[in-house]
């Protein structure tokens, strides 16, 4: 049995990691199938239309926190007015997901919030695309015996609505390669969005090609091998609002549950992605470099302050790396080329006009009264390209007057209660020279 270095377990907030019980990476876990409703046995014609458009009317568990949300019926439990995550589960929000010893997960929650695979949480207010996770898991079989590997790259993009940017899907490339020799690929795209507790999943899906990017076509993505028991699996679970992409016998589990942009705060069940990962099947973490979830430290991970750059918070940080890595923006809502613009922007910063790029435009992104203020669409271009305006003005000798300029076309010069804005309409959040 391996458990993590010294130290670490106080720096690192839940019960599960201070006890280092989610670093334990040995004895396999038996765990019990889920329902799918029949949609793993679907084929055909059938099993496409089913794939591409999942609606679910119902509204969930009855509320029980005191946020007014529902808990995850499969994994926890209303006890006292809080959703208690009940046994095998040991650790996580019960509102949101549970998880079991031996599991890390990442999550996204909406507005949005990241947490990395250390259990770390920030602010992430990204309007675009970026990779979420990226590794190597052991394949095994029904009796735990390792036949070969699985590739899992997860991609995620976020979208918004009135002044908050929400989670609003994911991308998933999967690679099975048996020891056999034999290949298996699937890339799909799953996204969605909920109105009144009325919820509906688009999917797409590519069979034969391990394509992160796209494009996604309308082929079955569910797999099995019967021979060897794995299994993979994408349904709707109706009970708790969610979608589930599922491959046990690779290790690993996502769910999503679209944001209500109706119902919003009064929303009963969580928004946002998870995405779990069993230790049991050894993981290699890759794209180190890239990946916003951040692999955890104690396997050539890191932490979210290791990546600090100086004169700039720590979730300033985070936001700068996944706008310099130059991922591939093809969300559903077409942002008419505003986060590769953005991305562009940031790439002709040196690291100290980079400083005062971030120090003088950021807050833009951070006010919610003014990013709808100046943007009605769903795909957050109109905020970006002001953003992006702005980040010139510091990086490439753009002019601030032309970003004043398109604050007061949109109406927005007299948007109350943010201190940045006076500041910035008064140009003294301008270069001076």
């Amino acid at each position: 049995m391996r458990l993590c270095g010294s130290g670490a377990c106080e720096s690192l907030g839940s019960t599960s990691y201070k006890e280092c019980r989610g670093f334990v990476c040995s004895t396999p876990r038996t765990r019990k199938q889920n329902n799918t409703s029949g949609q793993g046995t679907m084929n055909g014609v059938l099993l496409v239309v089913s794939l591409a458009l999942m609606v679910n009317l119902g509204l969930g568990a009855a509320p029980c926190d005191a946020r007014g949300r529902s808990c995850v019926s499969s994994s926890a439990e209303c006890i006292n007015g809080k959703c208690v995550c009940k046994a095998p589960n040991i650790w996580g929000d019960g509102a949101f997901n549970c998880y079991r010893k031996n599991t890390v997960a990442a999550q996204v929650f909406n507005d949005p919030m990241l947490t990395n695979f250390n259990n770390e949480s920030l602010p992430f207010p990204y309007p675009c695309r970026y990779l979420l996770t990226h590794f190597v898991n052991e394949l095994k079989d029904d009796d735990r015996n390792v036949i070969g590997s699985c590739e899992i790259m997860v991609h995620s993009f976020n979208a918004k609505y009135r002044g908050k940017f929400f989670l609003h899907g994911f991308d998933v490339a999967l690679a099975i390669k048996y020891d056999s020799g034999k290949k298996v690929k699937l890339s799909s795209r799953h996204y969605g969005v909920a109105k009144y507790g009325r919820y509906v999943f688009k999917n797409r899906g590519t069979e034969g090609k391990f394509w992160q990017n796209g494009p996604w076509q309308r082929d079955d993505i569910n797999y099995e091998d019967p021979a060897t028991g794995v299994k993979v699996e994408v349904y709707q679970d109706p009970d708790n609002n969610q979608l589930v992409y599922e491959a046990k016998r690779c290790g690993y589990r996502a769910t999503f549950v679209p944001y209500d942009i109706k119902d919003r705060r009064a929303q009963v069940s969580l928004p946002g992605m998870s995405f779990a990962v069993n230790c049991a099947h050894h993981p290699k973490w890759m794209s180190l470099d890239e990946v916003m979830a951040l692999a955890p430290w104690w396997q050539k991970g890191s932490l979210f302050a290791d990546n600090k750059i100086p004169g700039l918070t720590v979730e300033q940080s985070i936001f700068v790396r996944a706008f310099t890595n130059g991922y591939v923006q093809n969300m559903p809502m077409k942002d008419k080329g505003k986060c590769a613009a953005t991305q562009k922007a940031f790439g002709k910063c040196t690291r100290p006009e980079l400083r005062k790029a971030m120090k003088n435009c950021y807050w833009m992104l951070k006010q919610p009264r003014f990013i709808y203020c100046m943007d009605k669409s769903k795909s957050a271009r109109k905020i970006l390209q002001l953003f992006s305006t702005c980040v010139k003005v510091w990086c490439a000798n753009g002019s601030c007057g032309k970003a004043q300029d398109m604050i007061i076309k949109a109406g927005c010069d007299t948007v109350r209660d943010i201190t940045e804005l006076p500041a910035f309409m008064s140009g003294d959040m301008c270069p001076t020279d």
